[in-house]
């Protein structure tokens, strides 16, 4: 009768057992990222109106601590009344981001709005293309406490993206 070769045995016992737990680590990381897909909000539209821009702001105030999908696009300029109306333009160019007006009063003439303060690398981006300025991708939100003259502010962190 031939001898049986427990070290062969043990040794492709390990390596299934090694095998089956890779797998299921790989499922558990399936299911999280479903999980999480799913859970992810997305605002894709333009900027621009004062509607537009508080629409926006309350979907980033419903979405604070949580990863979001961005795709907007606005023209960023000055502060400046258009066409003779009592209406003013949605944002200006900061630094380090913008920001976006969401009331204006007529008679001082002056607005109150919030400051987004992008930060991170990632493949999220906030760029110029053909006229308009473009925030794309995953971003992580936090809503920074308090006012400042009237203004809030918003941090948006560059989030990898997650896999669908």
């Amino acid at each position: 009768m031939k001898k049986i070769n427990i070290r062969k045995i043990n040794y492709v016992l390990v390596l299934i057992l090694v095998m089956l737990l890779g797998l299921a680590g790989y499922a558990t990381y399936l299911l999280h990222t479903a999980y999480w897909s799913a859970k992810t909000s997305a605002y894709e539209g333009p900027l621009g109106s004062l509607m537009e821009n508080q629409t926006f702001l309350n979907f980033l105030a419903d979405n604070d601590g949580r990863v979001v999908y961005l795709n907007v696009y606005m023209d960023v300029v000055g502060q400046e009344k258009i066409s003779g109306e009592k209406q003013f333009s949605s944002a200006f160019q900061k630094d380090d981001g913008f920001f976006l007006f969401r009331e204006c009063y007529e008679e001082s003439g002056s607005c109150v709005g919030t400051e987004i303060n992008l930060s991170g690398r990632g493949e999220a981006s906030y760029s110029y293309v053909q006229g308009s300025n473009v925030l794309k991708g995953y971003w992580s939100v936090l809503l920074n406490p308090g006012m400042w003259q009237g203004n809030l502010s918003i941090s948006l962190s560059a989030h990898r993206p997650i896999a669908n």
